[in-house]
């Protein structure tokens, strides 16, 4: 499938979409807690809804309130005693290794079917941790079968976070109302998401009622875009977050001019964003917010001179091979990039549009994609339709 983008400007009052990766987390964590949770400001992006269908396939009961789901039951208590249960869980990391991590809690077998590149992305990590407390689980194919229940006494108290912290926040989640408590202190990179499922099941701790702050990933696209362009926009109730690592966005665009915060009270409060008043490169080491990367890749081509992004290994593992998949969608349009395994070196600079751009089915180049053509002469670009799983509705919320 193809979409036409035409140049021009972009909504001047964008609104983001809550987190998915807090969602996925206070979902995890209101399962095992039951009666009385509530996840308010859920997002409706893939990630997220095929993580609540499948809570609702293993025997949760949910209740519709007015800003989103009260859990009337908990988990592994409300499963059945029937045989091996099928759920689809898309090719979202946090989705699948999440109700894996869950699943394994209970005694019924679960087959979780995988798609796109998610059965090729790192697993064995989190496999091997609940193979040592005696669950039953192996990955085939594009299938993951698991049987608990996980003797929570076995399970290491760490697992290596060297290609992804979701394997260590899986089993925090997940055995966290069990009083279990792993040691992350070994963490070296992505950090901030490590501190955001202690954040989640602190918050639980002092409220069941847990509401999902706006997604920062999200915002990333429209902020790069009017930091390049100039164009005045504001990002209603958007603040800086400690525990999302694409956050760190705020301070490198606030001390080049870019922008600020709005509003006095909370329920006010948001972001403005306007254009760079500081063009020089930058040098960035994203190893604890790797998924910033496509957005900055579109800033980087804007700026005056060479930037470097460095602490991009985890990259390869995302939905695409994301490193090289930047590095082509920088030349095609005529920009100037040199990957490394672990870098991009890319130098300002644009050939002339219109532009046809060819990427893979990822939400976060198709997002990029689409900025440069929004900024420039326009074009077409492949995939749409898989911005779904991040950022539902963002052409029509950009303004496209």
């Amino acid at each position: 499938m193809s979409l036409r983008v035409d140049p021009g400007p972009i909504a001047k009052k964008i609104r983001i979409p809550g987190s998915k990766s807090y969602a996925n987390r206070y979902l995890v964590l209101a399962a095992r807690y039951g009666a009385g949770a509530v996840v308010e400001n859920l997002p409706h992006a893939d990630d997220v809804t095929l993580l609540v269908q499948a809570l609702q396939a293993v025997g949760i009961k949910l209740k519709p309130t007015k800003a989103g789901w009260e859990f009337l039951n908990s988990f592994p208590e409300c499963e059945s005693s029937e045989g091996p249960l099928d759920i689809n869980v898309g090719e979202g990391g946090t989705t699948g290794r999440f109700l894996l991590a869950l699943l394994s809690t209970g005694k019924r077998t679960y087959r979780l079917h995988l798609a796109g590149r998610l059965s090729e992305r790192p697993w064995s990590e989190l496999i091997e941790a609940l193979k040592s407390a005696s669950v039953k689980v192996k990955l085939q194919d594009n299938i993951i079968e698991v049987q608990g229940p996980a003797d929570r006494t076995r399970l290491p108290k760490t697992v290596s976070a060297a290609r992804s912290t979701q394997f260590l926040s899986a089993l925090q989640l997940a055995f966290y109302h069990d009083n279990v408590l792993f040691d992350g202190s070994q963490i070296t990179a992505s950090l901030p998401y490590w501190k955001m499922t202690v954040a989640s099941y602190e918050q639980l701790e002092f409220n069941s009622i847990m509401t999902v702050p706006l997604d920062w990933s999200s915002a990333a696209y429209p902020i790069c875009y009017a930091a390049v362009t100039g164009e005045v926009i504001t990002l209603p109730g958007l603040r800086p977050d400690l525990h999302q690592a694409d956050s760190a966005l705020y301070e490198l665009l606030k001390q080049r001019g870019a922008i600020r915060s709005t509003g006095g009270l909370i329920r006010q409060a948001g972001l403005e964003v306007r254009g760079l008043s500081d063009k020089r490169p930058i040098k960035m080491d994203l190893r604890h917010c790797p998924d910033l990367t496509p957005a900055l890749a579109f800033l980087c081509a804007h700026l005056e001179g060479e930037s470097v992004l460095e602490g991009l290994e985890a990259l390869v593992h995302k939905e695409s091979d994301r490193l090289l998949a930047i590095r082509d969608l920088l030349q095609s349009v005529g920009v100037k990039v040199t990957a490394t395994a672990s870098s991009l070196i890319i130098k300002g600079g644009l050939s002339l549009g219109p532009w046809k751009l060819v990427t893979p089915p990822d939400h976060r180049l198709v997002m990029t994609a689409a900025l440069f053509l929004r900024a420039h002469q326009g074009g077409t670009l492949e995939h749409p339709e898989c911005v779904q799983k991040s950022f539902p509705g963002f052409f029509s919320a950009m303004g496209f």
